[in-house]
């Protein structure tokens, strides 16, 4: 008798030596409208651009343009050296007017049927034949001239003057920047969700507390067979010349509609390959009986994704609390004591912090 009493002295007080449940933060499941979009990122291009370079090889004696330049379509920017070519030019020309004349006169003399046909073909071969030199001279000569092929925004010049360009040599970018393209994919179940004319809005680095809109000008006819992703176009308008050809951006695509979403803390999300598990908070029955405050594990289908919410479709209810802290440490069914003082805050567009 003396020895169970011990025994249950022993219990009662290992009972008392329990250590205390765990302490967790929790948040609210709480239900809210989420516009329908979609995410993806892009890339900004031009809507025309071209590497101007020499078609001919010839020396620099002109250049007409500054690094950095907007110049105008036709504008000539640079010539190389075609004196020759101009000399040339002025002896096929002396030639042309002679073959003129003795074309007229030889048709003068046909009418009059006082000299052969053949002699007028020949005529008419030669007057064709100085033609064709004087336009062939006058097409080298204007690869001499490089104009600008429509209007836009220069590059850094890569030419000297009086340097000797050979063939293809480069001598500077031209890019037309308002508009620019944004250039995107987007995989093909999501093509019944998009169409032409759709607002879009992005974020580029470089602009941190902008944001950007544009509308979808173009969505490809051919979905990639390698990615199954579909190629979309919008047109974004630049009028200030803030955004860049090469940009990287982020993107969201509107889809006009509206979805109501039970929205938690993306922390409270435990990610497993077999599920993803929440921890919620209830009154759990012992087995004699009496109630404690635990934790039950629930898994959850996961619509969307917001910054740092999560859109839940199924597996928990409005006004239910989730743990967002210290689910590391929880087991189903295990107490916990609830402390909120130090939750972060989950938003759905969140700000990096400044300094």
């Amino acid at each position: 008798m003396f020895k169970f009493n011990q025994i249950q002295t022993a219990i009662a007080m290992g009972a008392k030596m329990a250590p205390p449940p765990p302490t967790v933060g929790v948040a609210e499941a709480k239900t809210e409208s989420w516009e329908i979009n979609i995410s993806a990122i892009g890339t900004l291009t031009a809507s025309e651009g071209v590497t101007m370079a020499s078609e001919v090889s010839g020396r620099v004696v002109q250049i007409n343009f500054d690094s950095g330049q907007e110049v105008k379509k036709g504008d000539l920017l640079l010539v190389q050296d075609h004196s020759i070519e101009s000399a040339n030019l002025a002896a096929s020309k002396a030639s042309m007017v002679l073959a003129e004349v003795d074309f007229k006169r030889s048709k003068d003399l046909l009418d009059k049927n006082t000299i052969a046909q053949a002699d007028f073909d020949s005529a008419n071969a030669q007057k064709q034949r100085a033609e064709a030199d004087v336009q062939a001279i006058q097409a080298a000569i204007e690869k001499k001239r490089i104009e600008a092929p429509f209007s836009g925004q220069l590059g850094i010049r890569q030419v000297s003057l009086g340097e000797l360009l050979s063939a293809n040599t480069a001598i500077v970018v031209l890019e037309a920047s308002d508009p620019l393209y944004l250039d995107f994919s987007l995989p093909q179940r999501e093509l019944s969700r998009i169409a032409v004319g759709q607002s879009v809005s992005f974020g580029v680095d470089a602009y941190t507390d902008k944001t950007f809109t544009g509308k979808v000008e173009a969505i490809s006819p051919r979905v990639n067979p390698g990615t199954r992703n579909v190629e979309i176009r919008v047109a974004v308008p630049n009028p200030k010349k803030e955004l860049r050809s090469g940009m990287f951006a982020r993107l969201r695509l509107d889809l006009g509609t509206e979805n109501k979403w039970i929205v938690i803390p993306d922390t409270a999300i435990s990610y497993n390959p077999y599920g993803n598990g929440v921890y919620v908070v209830k009154e759990l029955e012992k087995e004699d009986g009496s109630t404690y405050q635990g934790v039950r594990q629930v898994f959850v289908d996961i619509a969307d994704r917001r910054g740092d919410l999560v859109a839940v479709s199924k597996g928990i209810e409005e006004g239910e609390k989730v743990v967002v802290i210290g689910a590391a440490k929880l087991s189903d069914r295990s107490p916990v004591k609830i402390d909120n003082s130090i939750l972060p805050d989950a938003k759905a567009n969140p700000t990096p912090a400044e300094g």
